[in-house]
């Protein structure tokens, strides 16, 4: 019986993992759907806060992240994330007018303990 549970679990572990990674994969589908390239960061922003509240603007200032959630192990984690690439018209300035170069997924580093 012991030994039946100790097999089973990384099977459970593996399964959990495979679970959670589609449902970060179907999000960008969702996204890059609804974020096509070439729309202006004004529109992907106003669009973002309709479908996320909590949604805010972070540095580096040519990329926008939309937090998936936290994953990893107790010892080192990442905040998995959405990135939302622009082509910056001024690289020192965040302009309404950047375009949506394309969305894809990201992991960032919280640190290890």
């Amino acid at each position: 019986m012991i030994v039946s549970i100790v097999f089973s679990l990384p099977i459970l572990l593996v399964g959990w993992w495979s679970f959670q990674e589609a449902g970060f994969h179907y999000t960008l589908w969702r996204y890059s759907r609804e974020f096509r390239p070439g729309m202006t960061r004004k529109q992907v922003e106003a669009r973002l806060l309709s479908m996320r509240p909590d949604f805010h603007r972070t540095l580096p200032p040519a990329t926008d992240y939309v937090d998936l959630g936290e994953v990893g192990n107790i010892v080192c984690s990442a905040t998995q994330v959405v990135a939302l690439d622009f082509h910056m018209l001024d690289p020192q300035t965040i302009d309404d007018d950047d375009t949506l170069i394309g969305a894809e997924l990201r992991r960032l580093e919280n640190g290890c303990l």
